[in-house]
């Protein structure tokens, strides 16, 4: 079965450490060990995938006399 959620955020490693690098390719955070590395990662893509949909249905269902300022 396929991963539902993709990851934005990938590892890279660069002189002996491992960097968590976003969509873009800047590096987010430096790790000593790629099994940190991955798990922020992980946790990162699955972050920014709940903010976008919860963003998105929030905006979804405004009204425009609703917003708040």
């Amino acid at each position: 079965m396929a991963d539902p959620t993709p990851h934005l955020h990938r590892v890279n490693e660069r002189d002996g450490k491992f960097e968590v690098l976003n969509d873009s390719g800047n590096v987010v955070l430096v790790c000593q060990d790629e099994a940190s590395a991955t798990n922020y990662a992980i946790l990162l893509s699955e972050a920014y995938q709940r903010g976008y949909k919860m963003g998105y249905r929030d905006g979804k269902n405004i009204r425009v006399g609703d917003r708040k300022n």
